[in-house]
Parts: structure tokens; sequence; C-alpha cells
């Protein structure tokens, strides 16, 4: 009679959300972010990454309800128009207990920031992500080329969107990072931080 019971209210329970991402099936999800208290989703979606014949595919950034992304970046994924749009960046604490991973990009005078964390304290991992949008201020209102990569635009943040699901930035450590170095172009002075 018990087994019933529990058989009868398993069938009841709701099934876990899966997360839902605006990448289609045959492409890699580098970011993934259910943004808190809103339908909205942001993906880094990727394809046709091939390091040993050195094919950097494409990147993509996608972000809107589910089904129907807002905003495409770049809106066409052919190499020539995926060339210098990205930067990334990683970085650590002194002590090893927090690691820190972004990728960038800069759009109509706006900075966007795909950013994933790593809390190593107390021994435990701890995972957080995030989406920063900035505006630009200045001489870089448009398309900031990074040539100076440790000069530092004036900007204010517009938006902080913190993620719902902790493990949406968990591909961006280091898949992007190999990406881009095939997707910028020689003497470009990539900002690319490794």
């Amino acid at each position: 009679m018990s087994l019933r019971i529990l058989l009868l209210l398993g069938l009841c329970l709701p099934a876990a959300a899966v997360a839902q991402t605006h990448c289609t099936g045959d492409e890699t999800v580098y970011f993934n972010c259910q943004i808190r208290g809103s339908a909205n989703v942001a993906s880094l979606c990727g394809a046709g990454y091939d390091e040993a014949r050195q094919e950097a595919g494409y990147l993509q950034y996608r972000f809107g309800p589910p089904g129907r992304p807002q905003l495409l970046y770049p809106a066409i994924t052919t190499r020539e128009a995926m060339l210098d749009k990205f930067t990334y960046s990683a970085s650590r604490s002194r002590q090893y207990d927090r690691y820190d991973y972004a990728l960038q990009f800069t759009n109509n005078g706006f900075v966007y920031s795909l950013q994933s964390h790593e809390d190593r304290r107390q021994g435990h991992l701890r995972p957080s992500a995030s989406l920063r949008v900035l505006k630009l201020a200045g001489a870089c209102a448009g398309r900031c080329a990074p040539a100076a990569p440790y000069a530092t635009p004036k900007y204010t943040v517009v938006r902080l969107l913190q993620c719902a699901n902790a493990n949406a930035g968990e591909k961006l450590n280091p898949a992007p990072a190999a990406i881009l170095r095939l997707l910028t172009s020689p003497g470009h002075g990539s900002a690319n931080k490794y």
C-alpha cells in the first residue's frame, strides 16, 4: 500500500526545470544564464571549432526570451564578421581561492561582459555567474578597438544581471580563449589576457 502512495506522489511532483538556452543541439553552450527575476536567457553559443585544423568556427551571443532572442551578436557568424569582436580575460586571487573569467564585446556603445566566478574558499567550490552591461563614455562611445590592452576606457554600469543558475559560465574557461586566439587578426594587439 505505501509503495502505491509513493509512486502516486512521484507522478504528481513537478520535474526539475531544464535550463533553457538559445543554442541549438549542434552548438556548444559556453555560457547560458537564466536571468534571475526574468524570463530572459543570455547564451553564448558556438560551433565549428577545431584546434587541430586551426579553425575557429564561430561564437554568437543571444539574449531574450527562450526561442525569441532579441539581440544576436554578431548578427552574422562568418569568420570575417567574427574577427576581433570579443575579448577574454581570466584572473585569480593571490591565495588561489577565487577565479574569475570574462568574455566581453562592444555593441552600439555598450560593453557586455559575461562573467563566471569560482569561489574556492573554505575548501568548497561555489560557482556564480553574471552579465554586466556597461555604457562607454567619451571617445570610446562607438567601437573601442583593444589596441591598448592595459588602457581602461571610462564607463558606467548600466545593468548587473545575476544568473539564477550558478553554473551558467562553467564552460567559459578555457575553450573561448582558444577560439578567440583564432578570431584575432594578426598584429591587432588583442586585449585577451591568459
